[in-house]
C-alpha cells in the first residue's frame, strides 16, 4: 500500500519564489504557471525559530501550519494569492486539507476532507469534497475534464 503524505505552500510560480528565495528553499515547478514549496520538518522548524509566534497553532485542520507559518502566509498575501495544502492518506484513507490567502485576508477554507473505508458498503466514503481541488481551482488551475486539479499539477508525485 502507499502512503501520501505531503505539507506544502502552493501558489503562482512568482510567489513560490519568492518566498523559496527568502528562506533558501528550492521550490518545485508545476504546469500551469503553478509552483508548490515544501514544507518540512526542517523548514517549519527555521520558520519557528525565526518568526517565533508562539502559543497553540490557529488551525485544527493542519499539523504543519503553525502559528509563524501562517504569519509568513498571510505577509506574502499581500502581494499574491497564496495558499497551503496537506495531505495524509495510507491505503486509500486519510484526509485531505487547504486553505488559502489574498489581500491578507482567508479567502478559502480551511477545509478538511477524509476519506474512510465503510465496511458496511463495502466502498470508500469522501466527506466534504476535495479541498486541495478548490484551492487549486481558486490559483487557476484548470482541468481537461479527465482528471482533477490536484492530477493536472501531477502533485501526487511529490509525496
Amino acid at each position: 500500500m502507499m502512503a501520501h503524505s505531503i505539507r506544502a505552500v502552493v501558489a503562482a510560480r512568482d510567489a513560490i519564489h519568492d518566498l523559496a528565495s527568502a528562506f533558501c528553499d528550492k521550490p518545485l515547478d508545476l504546469d500551469q504557471g503553478i509552483s508548490l514549496l515544501r514544507v518540512s520538518e526542517n523548514f517549519l522548524n527555521n520558520i519557528n525559530d525565526l518568526v517565533g509566534l508562539a502559543g497553540p497553532d490557529t488551525y485544527s485542520e493542519f499539523r504543519g501550519l503553525s502559528r509563524s507559518l501562517e504569519s509568513i502566509l498571510l505577509a506574502q498575501s499581500f502581494r499574491w494569492t497564496i495558499g497551503y495544502i496537506e495531505t495524509d492518506y495510507w491505503g486509500g484513507t486519510g484526509a485531505q486539507s487547504a486553505i488559502g490567502w489574498a489581500g491578507e485576508e482567508v479567502v478559502f477554507g480551511p477545509e478538511l476532507s477524509r476519506t474512510e473505508w465503510d465496511s458496511l458498503n463495502q466502498n470508500m466514503v469522501v466527506s466534504n469534497g476535495w479541498p486541495i481541488d478548490g484551492l487549486l481551482r481558486m490559483l487557476g488551475v484548470w482541468t481537461d475534464g479527465k482528471r482533477d486539479e490536484f492530477d493536472m499539477l501531477g502533485i501526487g508525485n511529490y509525496r
